[in-house]
């Protein structure tokens, strides 16, 4: 599934890297190319080999240099999610909601997506959408966070009414709705988890510990603590949820 260079795409940082020091300043600017520019060479020669303990599994940290992910929450999300994947035999049918691992590694599953217009994608808000054959695995990755809440007005009940719709609407009977989104970035959803207000199977929390990108499992009410990092390294803490139709 994984494979070595995939989607190596070229950027040219410099029209890019000028709005970012015009709108927030030199020294952000000098803190993200540290992580940029410095950090790659670090982790080849000192965190390539590193693992994480997850359940009864002991999983890679993730590289890839698509949207930084070695210095941001994809280190950790990615191997967490093609954890549960890895266990479904093949012609399981399974959907992802948000198209991001396309990004990272070649997928052969449905992807839904209501904005990212690309080959093999549905563009239809989650709430809208009842396939005709329901799924064994749904995951998303860092997604759930923006239902209702990066659109034009803003919605607090979509959230939970999406969940409860892929429950519903979206999984077999005994299937599962595996998703992590990150801590900080929106507060409804972080008042949500507060409150216990997702009927979750399994819930697992993680905070980073260590500024080149560690990660463990933490407690509930520290993790749910942190804030979102700066300048360029993404949340501090993140949740993986599991929500079954049992």
């Amino acid at each position: 599934m994984y494979k070595h260079g995939y989607n190596l795409k070229k950027q040219n940082p410099f029209s890019k890297y000028r709005g970012i020091i015009r709108k927030k300043g030199l020294h952000y600017f000098m803190k993200k190319c540290a992580y940029v520019y410095l950090f790659p060479p670090y982790w080849r020669y000192f965190k390539k080999n590193k693992k994480f303990a997850f359940k009864d599994e002991t999983l890679y940290y993730f590289y890839h240099p698509y949207n930084h992910a070695y210095i941001n929450e994809r280190t950790i999300e990615i191997p967490l999610i093609l954890s549960f994947i890895r266990k479904y035999t093949f012609g399981a049918k399974i959907l992802e909601i948000g198209n991001v691992l396309s990004h990272y590694i070649e997928t052969d599953w449905d992807i839904l997506d209501k904005f990212e217009e690309q080959d093999n994608v549905i563009n239809k808000d989650i709430v809208d959408f009842k396939p005709a054959e329901k799924y064994d695995l749904i995951v998303s990755i860092s997604t759930m966070e923006h239902v209702g809440f990066d659109e034009a007005v803003k919605d607090n009940k979509k959230i939970l009414a999406s969940i409860l719709h892929i429950k519903k609407n979206c999984l077999k009977k005994e299937g599962k709705f595996v998703f992590t989104v990150p801590i900080g970035w929106n507060k409804n959803l972080d008042n949500i988890l507060k409150r216990d207000a997702i009927d979750f199977s399994e819930v697992y929390y993680f905070k980073r510990i260590s500024w080149n990108n560690d990660w463990r499992l933490s407690a509930k009410g520290d993790v749910l603590k942190t804030k979102f990092a700066k300048p360029c390294i993404g949340a501090n803490g993140i949740v993986l949820g599991v929500v079954s139709d049992e």
